[in-house]
């Protein structure tokens, strides 16, 4: 625990950095799409749209929230187990039957479940991307194959 106020402020001093950078990438990329006129069928500018740099403002993002949730298990875990909470009961139990009254244990099962929920609902939106993605590129080569000759 005498690392947290280090870690958590290295995780802080990233957010800082990376907050303007998000909005600054944001507005940018908001502007980069392309100009199309349907009514005539033409392009009037390809725009520019590069998706990196917010990629990795998000990337960095992701890896911040990892640390910290890493940091917040390590913690938790000592917290309940009785060989390093200092003498407070294992799960830190409130009744007189440890192996009866599981504390924290059950509740965290809860929250993880709950967790595991919203994984599973964001893999299953980013599958249907992922085929959504490859039904596009098909059509792309398809329309390519037919317009280019060999």
């Amino acid at each position: 625990m005498q690392l947290e106020p280090l870690h958590n402020g290295l995780v802080h001093k990233l957010r800082l950095f990376e907050q303007p950078l998000i909005q600054l990438r944001g507005s940018i990329l908001s502007n980069d799409n392309p100009l199309i006129d349907v009514a005539r069928d033409l392009a009037l500018h390809g725009g520019n749209f590069q998706g990196t740099p917010i990629g990795v403002s998000m990337d960095n993002l992701r890896i911040a929230i990892a640390a910290i949730g890493k940091l917040m298990f390590a913690q938790f875990s000592e917290l309940v187990c009785d060989c390093y909470n200092n003498g407070l009961p294992s799960n830190l139990s409130g009744g007189p039957n440890p192996s009866l009254d599981y504390g924290f244990k059950a509740r965290k099962s809860a929250e993880a479940i709950e967790i595991l929920k919203l994984m599973s609902a964001t893999f299953m939106v980013a599958l249907c991307q992922a085929i959504d993605l490859r039904h596009l590129e098909e059509n792309m080569r398809e329309v390519v194959k037919r317009v280019l000759p060999r």
